[in-house]
């Protein structure tokens, strides 16, 4: 039986146990294990009511005064929210960095308008993370408020890596949703409670991806019948052959279109080796002066020597040439290739196209005619790439560009940009037509070997325009006057020797041309037949 005194005693417990917040009956519940205990948030005034519009579920007015505020410690980051973006990119070929770490990235490269891309999102989980499957959303907002949404999944363990496709969030993209107007968001799927900007990039609104449109490649095939064996072979042109050649160029070169027309075979007499490529190349070049097409349209002849390349490759050979158009003329849009079945020849006739669009070769087993400007050290590609034909991954440090001469290879992000700025420049290409009457003059093709011999190529058509700036040189004749001729480099890559369009009318005038301090002659140009 208690006394007054111990009654008072145990009322005053329960009135401050109540007012305390707890019950006076038993000790208080523990956490179980894994359970996460909030911390201790300081009673500076009574708790105001949530705020639909605030990121957090509640807010806590400020002190009454001054001298009673205290820092309040911040809430741990519940495990299942503790992910964040670190970085976003989009694969055409090469990795474009889109965001990173809260910022927008200006990439050296652009992406590429109708073509299709793989996005990637890095993350990285903090301390707290707890191992599990995650779920991201990738949105592209393309014109018409048209939205389009692609999922993706992974179990995350660890920071994202460039070198791991498995740490990344990847989302494949179609040509279609790529455009100058698109706009992207990306969010991850943690839960009504992890709704943090942590969990999505950009915090606010979607961003623009940066795709900028370029023309399509036009490409005329010209296969030749290879009559100097009597044979008039034909190249392979079959619709397999053309659609290999179609996802080589897709697959690494800034093209959202290509288009491939044939041409009607031409017969040739050309015994082809190293030493006769260039006059198969000027034969080209003068049926493409004649045909006249759109300036845009290059022209790839197709050859086969032999049966097999076996046959015709044994240990070193050429097996294709293009000029080297740094100076982006229409006339110069040719290149010639052996066209035998299979991937080699394939990557052939690509890296010949290449120096139709302005490259030099990458310093890997390419001698000393290299791009003195190509950034990355020893050839390599230099950035991360990706072939959307094998989903696979191209390491910067382990794979070579494609201009170059190591086995595997790919495009670096220089050689991809600038072959984009050569296909932009198509779209406002105009006619280029040389001044004065050298259009009206006859010229033809002199091919000085590089074991030092001369020989005549084809004729330039009459009137077609002449390609690029000419040069001033000295013609001695054996007899008569010495005089100041015009003529025009044709410029090649991957071969010994130069090509000059020279006036016709030094035909049967036995001499000599000087240019820059070399002699050549005595020249003797023969007439047309």
């Amino acid at each position: 039986m208690l006394s007054r005194d111990h009654r008072r005693a145990r009322i005053v417990l329960v009135a401050l146990a109540a007012c305390s917040g707890q019950t006076a009956q038993g000790p208080e519940p523990r956490p179980e294990a894994g359970q996460a205990v909030p911390a201790p948030v300081p009673e500076l005034a009574p708790a105001m009511p949530p705020n639909p519009d605030s990121p957090s579920a509640f807010t806590t007015p400020p002190p009454r005064r001054p001298d009673m505020a205290v820092d309040l410690p911040e809430a741990p980051v519940p495990p299942a929210c503790d992910l964040a973006f670190t970085e976003v990119a989009a694969f055409q070929a090469v990795k474009s960095v889109l965001w990173r770490e809260g910022e927008i990235v200006e990439s050296p490269v652009n992406l590429v308008a109708g073509k299709a891309t793989l996005f990637r999102a890095y993350v990285a989980p903090g301390p707290q993370w707890d191992l599990r499957m995650v779920k991201a959303r990738l949105s592209l907002f393309v014109p018409d408020h048209e939205v389009r949404h692609y999922e993706a999944e992974t179990w995350m363990t660890e920071s994202s890596t460039d070198a791991s496709g498995a740490s990344t969030f990847n989302f494949s993209v179609e040509g279609q949703a790529m455009t100058p107007q698109t706009r992207y968001r990306v969010e991850l799927e943690l839960g009504s409670d992890c709704q943090g900007p942590a969990a999505r990039v950009p915090r606010e609104g979607p961003l623009p991806v940066g795709a900028v449109e370029v023309a399509p490649f036009e490409l005329m095939i010209v296969p030749f019948a290879y009559g100097a064996d009597g044979s008039f072979r034909l190249p392979d042109t079959s619709s397999a052959q053309i659609e290999l050649i179609r996802a080589n160029l897709s697959a690494m070169l800034p093209m959202s279109e290509i288009v491939i027309s044939q041409h009607l075979p031409v017969p040739t007499g050309i015994v082809l080796s190293a030493e006769t490529f260039p006059l198969l190349l000027d034969e080209l070049r003068a049926m493409r002066a004649k045909e006249a097409p759109r300036q845009a349209v290059h022209y790839l002849g197709l050859v086969a020597p032999t049966n097999e390349l076996e046959d015709y490759c044994k240990g070193n050979c050429t097996a294709g040439l293009g000029f080297s158009n740094l100076a982006n003329l229409p006339e110069l849009r040719v290149a010639v290739s052996v066209g035998f079945a299979g991937d080699v020849s394939v990557r052939a006739l690509v890296h010949e196209l290449g120096h139709t669009l302005g490259l030099l070769h990458a310093p890997c087993n390419a001698g000393e005619t290299v791009d003195p400007a190509y950034p990355h050290e020893g050839g390599l590609v230099g950035v991360w790439g990706f072939d959307h034909r094998a989903r696979s991954l191209r390491a910067p440090t382990l794979v070579a560009d494609f201009m170059g001469y190591c086995s595997d290879h790919w495009i670096s992000d220089y050689s991809f940009a600038k072959v984009l700025g050569r296909l932009r420049s198509f779209m406002t290409a105009t006619a280029a037509f040389t001044a004065g009457e050298d259009r009206h003059e006859p010229y033809v093709t002199l091919y000085l070997t590089a074991q030092g011999g001369v020989r005549a190529g084809a004729r330039h058509p009459l009137g077609a325009p002449l390609p690029g700036a000419p040069l001033a040189v000295r013609f001695e004749p054996d007899q008569g006057a010495a005089e100041t001729v015009r003529v025009y480099p044709l410029p090649f890559a991957d071969a010994g020797g130069h090509l000059f369009l020279v006036p016709a009318r030094l035909q049967e005038r036995p001499g000599q041309l000087f240019l820059s301090g070399v002699t050549w002659g005595p020249v003797r140009i023969p007439t047309e037949d």
